[in-house]
């Protein structure tokens, strides 16, 4: 066995994915206190998710070798603990997940969305035939889980998981002060691929804007339905400017449909918003139930009607509002912040015996 403790994280993405910040990258430094030696390797380095994520332009060529480069890595992967945030080859079936399996090396498989509903849910017959099954292999050879919430811990049992744990995405608690704007604004942040939420509430966005002197703020995707104008106004993400982009505002939202792939979301959005004392207005679905206490910290929106109503009574009520961001700085010092959990993580970590 060899004397140096040594952890390969195995993410998709980099530096430049808010799940790999904060469910990889924030646990690091427990780790190294712990003597640990710590190894993170995307698939996908954060030039190429800047084209593919943020730019919507896939550069296939690069993700075919960064595909080989990580196949090549796995099979020379020595007797390490492995973390891995999902699965280690998109759309391809578990062999290496296998591989690392019938070599003894401990693997722990890292969940924050439902990805493996892309296969057992899918209607594509390729993928119902060869990858429906791919998520039980997964998480049957995989010594522990760490699941991002309740729902993904039950899929994960459900599916054979040995050992499973919550560890709901965690959030750097240090912040800034930013002077906010002087009129009432409203943020959303997101990608492209979570464009269609605020799609969904493009006819009051429009009403508010227009009627009600009501602004608007979206942040990382440029590519919705909703028109831009003065009061409605687009960003593009970068981390340098996402905390200055939110503390600015005065109300964060989070739309969501009611399916079963939101179900696995673990409401980063929510986080990022109180973390800057912004209180919150969501849709009811999945995590946002935990993380949002109607009344205390924000409000659940369940129809349009109510999206318009509390949006109104927030504008309007400024003590209201400064203390509903408050309670929610609160909760996240108390449920979401990496100091409450970091210890627990090492500890699950080191009783892997390698």
């Amino acid at each position: 066995m060899q004397s140096e403790k040594i952890i390969t994280f195995y993410t998709k993405y980099d530096r430049m994915s808010a799940s790999v910040r904060e469910r990889f990258y924030n646990y690091k430094s427990i780790l190294k206190k712990k003597n640990y030696k710590i190894e993170v390797k995307p698939l996908i380095n954060d030039k190429l998710f800047y084209s593919r994520i943020i730019k919507g332009k896939p550069n296939y060529f690069f993700f075919v070798i960064q595909i080989f480069k990580r196949i090549i890595d796995v099979i020379f992967q020595k007797k390490n603990v492995v973390v891995i945030q999902h699965e280690l080859l998109p759309y391809f079936p578990s062999f290496l997940e296998s591989y690392l399996f019938y070599r003894n090396i401990p693997f722990i498989i890292d969940i924050d969305d439902a990805t493996f509903h892309q296969y057992d849910k899918s209607n594509n017959l390729l993928i119902n035939l060869f990858l429906k099954k791919k998520f039980i292999n997964i998480f049957t050879k995989s010594n522990l889980v760490f699941a991002g919430n309740l729902y993904l811990l039950k899929h994960a049992k459900k599916q054979g998981a040995k050992k499973s744990f919550i560890f709901p995405t965690v959030i750097n608690v240090q912040r800034k002060n930013f002077i906010k704007k002087k009129q009432f604004t409203i943020v959303w942040i997101g990608s492209p691929s979570t464009t269609k939420y605020i799609d969904d509430l493009k006819i009051i966005i429009k009403k508010l804007s227009t009627n009600c002197d009501v602004n608007f703020r979206i942040i990382g995707s440029k590519n919705c339905l909703i028109l831009p104008n003065n009061k409605i106004k687009f960003f593009e993400w970068n981390l340098k400017n996402e905390d200055r982009l939110i503390a600015e505002c005065h109300l964060g939202i989070m739309p969501l449909r009611n399916s079963l792939w939101e179900y696995g979301k673990c409401g980063y959005k929510l986080l990022q918003y109180m973390k800057h004392g912004l209180p919150i207005l969501a849709s009811p679905v999945g995590v946002n139930k935990q993380i949002l206490e109607h009344g205390k910290n924000g409000y659940f929106a369940r129809n349009k009607s109510e999206w318009i109503k509390y949006i109104l009574k927030l504008k309007k009520n400024y003590k209201l509002s400064k203390k509903l961001g408050r309670n929610g700085q609160n909760k996240i010092l108390k449920d979401f912040s990496k100091n409450v959990y970091e210890n627990e993580y090492y500890k699950k970590i080191s009783e892997i015996k390698l």
